[in-house]
């Protein structure tokens, strides 16, 4: 095989892998975002029950007092 037969099956291998990189990358992100959305969602449903559980308890505080 040619010296320039082999070269353009190397480039051709190299931007293969290099598209496989970037699907393998992008896949990446979409696990991230997906597990950041989820995380943050969770995160909001904790934040809203402090603030109930917070609540309840100003409620008995000020019960106890009276």
């Amino acid at each position: 095989v040619s010296r320039r037969a082999r070269n353009n099956i190397a480039a051709k291998r190299y931007r293969q892998k290099k598209l496989d990189r970037i699907e393998e990358l992008e896949g990446q992100v979409k696990e991230v975002t997906e597990e950041r959305d989820g995380l943050r969602l969770r995160l909001a449903r904790q934040e809203a029950e402090v603030a109930a559980l917070r609540e309840m308890l100003e409620m008995k505080q000020k019960g106890d007092s009276d």
